[in-house]
């Protein structure tokens, strides 16, 4: 078996790729997380009457902030007679501007158990989240019936679009 060596001048070639491409892959990496955030909070959302809950969003990071909930009306049943669907829209407001999130929900009338999966709005998000794009999911339970107010687990990613976010940058 004959065993091949690299001249000098080919070594310190092939070593210069070899850091060129591990500085490339790392900072691809970090412009990939700069943009998606993986989301975990805490909402706990009030309904005092009417189609409209207000809330707080805590242990969230960059989703802090309070929160407004509007159903849509109607109601539809699912093959669980205890269990109806229907649709919201929510809006969270953090100092760096207004996600916006459309969700369809699950909720069981007789536990007390809820389940939603909501797509964000890129057009009507501002500030940082103008543009963003992902998924949430909220899961929860009835904390209490008056006034009726609801725990959420808050879970998803967020993909914040860099080139809408660097033109927004005084938050609007």
């Amino acid at each position: 078996m004959q065993e091949m060596t690299m001249n000098p001048r080919t070594r310190k070639l092939t070593y210069i790729a070899m850091v060129l491409t591990c500085l490339f892959s790392l900072g691809q990496a970090a412009l990939a997380e700069g943009n998606n955030h993986s989301v975990k909070a805490t909402l706990v959302d009030v309904c005092t009457g009417g189609p409209t809950c207000t809330g707080r969003v805590t242990q969230g990071g960059i989703l802090n902030g309070t929160s407004v909930t509007v159903f849509s009306p109607g109601l539809a049943p699912t093959l669980d007679p205890n269990t109806v669907s229907f649709s919201f829209d929510w809006t969270v407001t953090t100092v760096q501007g207004q996600l916006r999130v459309r969700f369809v929900n699950l909720f069981n009338v007789v536990t007390g158990v809820t389940t939603a999966m909501g797509t964000i709005d890129p057009n009507n998000s501002t500030g940082r989240f103008a543009g963003a794009t992902g998924v949430l999911f909220m899961n929860g339970k009835v904390i209490s019936n008056s006034p009726f107010a609801v725990k959420l687990d808050v879970t998803g990613e967020i993909n914040l679009n860099k080139d809408r976010r660097d033109s927004n940058e005084d938050g609007q």
